[in-house]
């Protein structure tokens, strides 16, 4: 069997069982902390406003859930925002980026194409309300 060395000081030393003990804890984290960070990548908030998932969890302790139809929750595009708002298409997809409506759930939902890459991104009402309060501040300038 091989030799695990650690580096103290100026000089490599073999390893004792309270630095493997210590490598693979942090090896453990770092895996766990990517596995949570792609389970919240994909999840969807569970709430009560209606943009949420629905879920139902009976007395087997199984969730049952039922996906809404995206098109309904998420009925527009930048571009048809943009011809409500009387606003270029750019404008709204720059404002909308600037308050980080992308990163929102309630204002927007990224639908994937191939590759899992993102195709289309749509936006909610609630998004259509916060573009539009945007849009009536004339100082406002998603460019800047």
């Amino acid at each position: 069997m091989g030799q695990i060395y650690v580096r103290r000081s100026s000089k490599a030393e073999c390893a004792r069982g309270d630095d493997l003990s210590r490598m693979i804890n942090e090896r453990l984290a770092a895996i766990l902390d990517k596995l949570g960070s792609a389970i919240k990548s994909m999840s969807l908030d569970l709430t009560q406003d209606g943009i949420g998932l629905p879920v139902r969890i009976d007395n087997t302790a199984s969730i049952a859930i039922s996906i809404g139809d995206i098109n309904k929750m998420y009925p527009y595009t930048a571009k048809t925002l943009a011809a409500k708002i009387k606003k270029e298409q750019n404008w709204v997809a720059r404002a909308a980026e600037r308050e980080k409506m992308k990163d929102d759930r309630s204002c927007c939902c990224k639908v994937n194409g191939a590759r899992n890459k993102p195709a289309l991104v749509k936006y909610s009402e609630v998004a259509l309300d916060r573009i539009r309060e945007l849009a009536s501040d004339t100082t406002y300038n998603p460019y800047r």
